[in-house]
């Protein structure tokens, strides 16, 4: 589904989403697994979802994406969300990602582990299309779209700086319950032509992948292709 409109309204509508299937999903069980990346699109859903009426003590909270930085790094993803975050969740809810093992890749695989412990998937993802289409820190036509890792993965060679990142491998993105993609701002114009090429892979545009999560919704202030 795609949704158009105003960025402002639009922000207000992904929110929407979430704080419903939130209420939704928790209908059916104990507790879910929101992830969220970082960037400036995002940043007023967060602040609308902390006005929504939800039971945030049974949400956890995990990153989709993240510079390999310290947490309290300016150009941390989860320093962003923690802003907005962490006076909704307890603490223990708040689950960032952590380099401190010997290498990324054991980092990584700690994380999965982290998350194994609340289902092994993320229940929702709120994801923002860069403007060549990429999706987490999953770039076209490099390692990261073709990784078939069911966790998480890390890079060293990242097409957009930093180099060093960790990301939700596809297969983990592709398993979650309900995906909200954001083209918002003119630089995405590009990204959402490609999106709606029929003739472009996942590899040329992985953002193509949220299509194949049961419920998604793609909103953009952007012109659409009829």
């Amino acid at each position: 589904m795609i949704i158009k409109g105003k960025r402002g309204a639009l922000e207000e509508k992904a929110a929407w989403i979430i704080s419903e299937a939130i209420g939704s999903i928790l209908e059916q069980q104990s507790s879910l697994v929101l992830g969220v990346v970082g960037g400036s699109s995002v940043s007023t859903i967060f602040s609308e979802l902390a006005k929504a009426d939800v039971e945030w003590h049974r949400v956890h909270l995990f990153m989709v994406d993240e510079r390999l930085v310290p947490i309290d790094h300016p150009e941390s993803n989860y320093g962003l969300a923690r802003a907005y975050f962490e006076d909704l969740l307890p603490a223990e809810n708040l689950h960032p990602f952590i380099d401190e093992r010997t290498t990324p890749e054991q980092s990584a695989t700690d994380y999965y582990d982290k998350l194994k412990a609340y289902g092994g998937r993320f229940d929702i993802i709120l994801l923002s299309s860069g403007e060549d289409g990429h999706v987490a820190a999953l770039f076209p036509d490099h390692p990261s779209i073709r990784n078939t890792n069911e966790g998480f993965i890390t890079m060293s060679n990242s097409p957009k700086p930093p180099a060093e990142r960790m990301s939700a491998g596809a297969n983990l993105l592709q398993r979650a319950e309900v995906g909200i993609l954001l083209f918002l701002g003119e630089k995405k114009e590009k990204a959402l032509e490609l999106f709606q090429n029929d003739r472009a892979s996942l590899e040329q545009c992985p953002a193509k992948l949220v299509r194949m999560i049961p419920q998604h919704y793609i909103l953009t202030n952007l012109e659409v292709r009829r």
